[in-house]
């Protein structure tokens, strides 16, 4: 996506996530020898704390940038300050890093091949599904479309395998609902921002 903006305000982040915000801003300044300010609050709040993890990575990225003391950022320079904002949890991500990989191999170890009984489309038509809503962003996902803003229904979106389409239909009954006229899957389902889409019947839904 080619947008350029003239400057930017960015809550903390960590530094790599910053940089990468940083390069939507003067996009084109070399062609001008054009050099833009970008500002970072130096305070986050509490959800931040809850984003960011360990939130110690985002306070050092704060001090890196601080001690720069609004000197241009130099592209030759990020990755040692990246690796400096990195340097207090290093040892955690390393010991991290070789958990993942001691649980893959052991995944990879356990591996069969598909039985010959099992087509290869059989296989890949299981992670084949459809995007439904949520009931709770229904409402708002219908005002986007009928206020000209359908790309915003994007956000409302679940995606769920076909068996698992399925799956709840035996079990809890007509648990979705087409709306024809906005072309919208509407899934009589909890969700949670952290979980997705549950197995649970919102409670003011009746189920036929």
């Amino acid at each position: 996506l080619d947008i350029s903006f003239q400057t930017i305000l960015s809550e903390p982040a960590p530094l790599d996530a910053l940089v990468q915000r940083f390069g939507r801003v003067n996009r084109q300044g070399w062609k001008h020898n054009k050099i833009s300010d970008v500002y970072v609050l130096t305070e986050g709040s509490e959800k931040d704390r809850k984003v960011y993890k360990p939130y110690s990575v985002v306070e050092d990225s704060i001090k890196i940038l601080n001690d720069l003391n609004g000197e241009k950022l130099k592209e030759s320079v990020i990755p040692d300050l990246v690796s400096g904002a990195y340097s207090r949890i290093k040892e955690e991500l390393l010991k991290e890093i070789e958990k993942y990989k001691d649980d893959a191999l052991k995944l990879f170890e356990t591996l069969q091949p598909l039985k010959k009984s099992e087509s290869e489309e059989h296989f890949y038509k299981m992670f084949q599904g459809l995007e439904v809503v949520p009931r709770k962003y229904y409402e708002k996902a219908i005002e986007a479309v009928e206020k000209g803003r359908g790309i915003e229904i994007y956000r409302y979106l679940v995606s769920i395998p076909y068996w698992k389409y399925f799956a709840l239909q035996d079990r809890f009954g007509n648990v979705f609902d087409y709306d024809s006229k906005h072309r919208i899957v509407v899934a009589n389902l909890k969700y949670s921002s952290e979980h997705g889409l549950l197995d649970e019947i919102e409670s003011d839904v009746e189920i036929l």
